[in-house]
């Protein structure tokens, strides 16, 4: 293959005649005059093979032709083996890195991506250190040792670090990568995550530490075999159960266990053949076996053992062997017949003296062997009339009923509290709460059924369902918005007045369970109000407020809330409920009539005070004339010039009185703390003044107070007493009494006097103005003083009332709260 460097066509048609060769051999032919030799190397498929080819250009000397020296080498197995190589790397579930001497990452593989969460593009160029594994001080030491000690291999474990910060329990080793003389080119590290194994390790160890403290403390005899029934472990109480050291019994086979210890079965016969141990049958058969009876013959003694044995599976299902739980019976079987009759008496003191209805029945014919004092009591039958009957003969039950009742415990093994019903002797019909199941007694199959009476309760029920029945048509009849709400302000009840008045007026439908915070969640402002006065009542106050609501300021409506806590049997509190009343309408008819009252009273005021000046101009004037003039009239014109002035006289005082009233209806009411007994003792002084004549008796009690107008309060009882004294006039002696009582907490004020009286058709009327019911000419008076009493105490916020007989005097009683 040596040629000249003219003639290139010699290779044409070659078996090495390829692109990759004339590319090879100009690259040298192009360079001939500058190094002593060229040297490239290129791979190409050719027929299935992979070739390794090396040229060097040669310059021979003096005359002789530079020349190309081309060797070619067969490393198709080579590549193959690198490409598994390569292969094997990524597939394996192993981290694959490797770093060059300084500990720069040059490659790793996509295991190594799962594990660390770096993409191998992100790996390159990293230091190992720092980036895999934390940069402690102790971890970079692994690469100086293998770059002095090629041919060892480096194991350790240390923390791992991931690309999202997270740590991990990291196993790895590190060996050094020689080339053919030997140096260190590069180091691969392999490991893997071991945090869940550690873990697991961890969990098995803390597992093995609590079954040897179990073992060693628990007072219970525990034995645990293998699949080859080996003992591998047994409890500390074992060894004082079987009366054998833990040492020796532990690594024992079944037979060395059986020559150990005379065990025996209840017959007498002793265990010696392989199988024989429950623990054993328990390998063998893969079932559980409990309550196996043995005894055991040691020193002379007899104890009664009790063995329970079970499988060990593993995780696959597969039995690996057998724990076992040796119990010894021998105090269980020295029980006394004392206490068996002690225990016996127990239970016949339990069945005879317990309140529920008790009774057994034979299964074979279903009749009673036996029944306790409240059966007896509450079917009417006596224990004779029962015993040796069944319940079908007694009529006490159906046979549909009976049949029920065997069918349940056939396929349930039991009844247990089942509605049903049972008559008695005299026919009547009772509820009960009924129990039963099949026991043995003596070799006997029974039926003990135990009841409890329930004839009340249901009945309570039922009266209860009626109750809330008719409260839920009283809620849902009325016209008032009803609606519960829990203490998630979640609705637990809504009447469908409730559900228009938000649907008419919000525009939402309202539903039980929605809450009330969500609904009204578009309407903060609201929201927060409605909230507030929920909360008082969820805290437990019960009130009533006037308040207006709505989404917007046209749709606001008017509300009168009741609102009430909701407290269960204990008294918690568990919600609130609110009655509500739209009283919109009410509000605007009361705001129309109050201004219809305004422009009446400033019409009466307008009115009285035009007619004072008329009135004045003629009362001066008749006066004039009485006193100029008198002698040129005769008796009759001067009597009627007395009739003008009386008549004006009366006019004035009717339209002072007016007045009052008037000003009493618009005048602001200012609330004060007043001593009324003091006010009445003045105005008793005023009045014996003005009718010294007379003889009264005036009685007041001490120290009463009020909170009133103190202006508008005088006027009430001047009016009063005026009253009072007036109507005495007639009495020889005139009794006058002020003072208070109480009725159902409300306190009352009084005036009480002797006089005329009125029959009770009239206590109504005399507060309306100008109704006398008595001749004017005789007491006179306008007919408007008690009408300001009532306004003056409505103003307040009481009521005035009045009682009284013909000819046994009156009582005015008024509240001031």
């Amino acid at each position: 293959m040596i040629k000249s460097l003219v003639p290139f066509y010699t290779l044409k048609k070659g078996v090495f005649d390829t692109p990759v060769i004339h590319e090879l051999l100009s690259v040298l032919k192009n360079s001939e005059c500058e190094k002593e030799y060229t040297e490239a190397q290129f791979f190409e498929e050719n027929s299935k093979k992979m070739l390794h080819f090396n040229a060097r250009f040669m310059k021979m000397g003096g005359q002789v032709p530079a020349i190309f020296l081309l060797t070619i080498e067969d490393t198709t197995e080579l590549h193959q083996s690198k490409h598994k190589y390569h292969q094997l790397v990524e597939e394996i579930s192993c981290v694959i890195i490797t770093v060059d001497r300084d500990g720069l990452i040059t490659k790793s593989n996509h295991f190594s991506e799962r594990v660390f969460g770096y993409s191998c593009r992100e790996l390159m160029g990293k230091r190992f250190v720092g980036t895999i594994i934390p940069d402690d001080g102790k971890n970079n030491f692994f690469i100086r040792e293998l770059l002095q000690s090629p041919y060892e291999h480096y194991h350790n474990e240390s923390e791992g670090v991931r690309k999202d910060g997270s740590i991990i329990n990291f196993s790895w080793s590190a060996r050094a990568v020689r080339d053919l003389s030997g140096e260190v080119v590069e180091i691969i590290i392999d490991g893997n995550d071991v945090t869940e194994l550690k873990n697991v390790r961890r969990e098995c160890e803390e597992s093995t530490s609590a079954l040897n403290a179990l073992l060693e403390f628990i007072p219970e005899g525990i034995m645990i075999t293998d699949s080859n029934h080996v003992l591998l472990r047994v409890s500390r109480y074992l060894e004082k159960i079987l009366g054998v050291p833990v040492i020796d019994l532990q690594n024992s086979s079944e037979t060395a266990l059986l020559q150990k210890l005379n065990l025996q079965w209840p017959d007498g016969l002793r265990l010696n053949r392989p199988g024989d141990i429950p623990l054993s049958k328990a390998v063998i058969t893969g079932e559980v076996y409990s309550g196996n009876e043995l005894a055991l013959k040691t020193n002379g003694q007899t104890k009664h053992l009790q063995v329970d044995a079970a499988p060990i599976r593993d995780s696959k299902f597969k039995i690996i062997g057998a724990i076992g739980n040796w119990k010894d019976l021998t105090e269980q079987a020295k029980v006394s017949k004392s206490q068996i009759y002690e225990s016996e008496t127990k239970f016949a003191n339990f069945f005879y003296s317990s309140p529920a209805l008790i009774s057994l029945m034979r299964v074979e014919d279903d009749k009673f062997l036996d029944v306790n004092d409240a059966f007896c009591n509450l079917t009417g039958f006596s224990r004779g009339e029962l015993i040796g009957h069944s319940p079908l003969e007694l009529g006490i039950t159906t046979p549909e009923a009976m049949e029920r009742v065997k069918q349940q415990i056939v396929s349930g093994g039991r009844v247990y509290l089942q509605d049903t019903v049972m008559r008695t002797k005299d026919g009547e019909t009772l509820d009960l709460l009924f129990s039963a199941e099949v026991v043995e007694l003596g070799g006997t199959k029974v039926f003990i059924s135990s009841a409890v009476d329930i004839t009340e309760r249901n009945r309570s029920q039922e009266e209860l369902r009626r109750a809330h029945e008719l409260l839920y048509s009283i809620a849902q009849g009325t016209d008032d918005l009803i609606a519960a709400e829990d203490l998630d302000f979640r609705f637990l009840f809504l009447n469908e007045p409730f559900r228009h008045d938000f649907d008419k007026y919000w525009g939402r439908e309202v539903k039980v369970g929605m809450s009330m915070l969500d609904v009204m969640a578009p309407w903060p402002e609201e929201q927060a109000k409605a909230k507030k006065l929920w909360g008082r009542a969820m805290k437990g106050e019960a009130f009533r407020e006037i308040k207006e609501f709505g989404p917007t300021q046209e749709k606001k409506q008017v509300y009168d809330i009741r609102f009430n806590p909701l407290r269960n049997s204990q008294g918690q509190i568990m919600g609130a409920a609110q009655i509500v009343r739209n009283v919109t309408e009410l509000f605007r008819m009361q705001w129309q009539l109050e201004e219809a009252n305004h422009s009446l009273e400033s019409f009466s005021y307008s009115v009285s005070h035009d007619l004072r000046n008329p009135l004045s101009i003629i009362g001066s004037f008749s006066h004039i004339i009485l006193e100029e003039y008198a002698e040129c009239l005769d008796k009759e014109g001067q009597e009627y010039l007395r009739r003008i002035e009386n008549g004006v006289e009366k006019m004035q005082r009717l339209i002072d009185d007016m007045l009052k009233l008037s000003r009493v209806s618009r005048q602001e009411v200012n609330r004060d703390d007043v001593n009324l007994s003091a006010m009445v003792k003045e105005i008793t002084e005023e009045l014996k003044k003005d009718h010294p004549q007379r003889e009264v008796e005036f009685v007041i009690e001490d120290n009463v107070h009020a909170r009133a107008d103190d202006g508008m309060i005088h006027m009430v009882l001047e009016n009063l007493l005026r009253n009072a004294f007036k109507f005495t006039s007639t009495r020889p002696i005139t009794r006058i009494e002020f003072g208070t009582t109480t009725s159902n907490g409300t306190k009352r004020f009084f005036i009480r006097d002797n006089g005329i009286g009125f029959d009770k058709g009239s206590s109504q009327i005399i507060f309306e103005p100008f109704r006398r019911i008595h001749a004017e000419k005789k007491y006179g008076g306008t007919g408007v003083g008690l009408s300001i009493v009532r306004r003056v105490i409505e103003r307040h916020g009481g009521k005035v009332w009045a009682e009284g007989e013909p000819d046994k005097g009156a009582v005015f009683y008024f509240t001031l709260p």
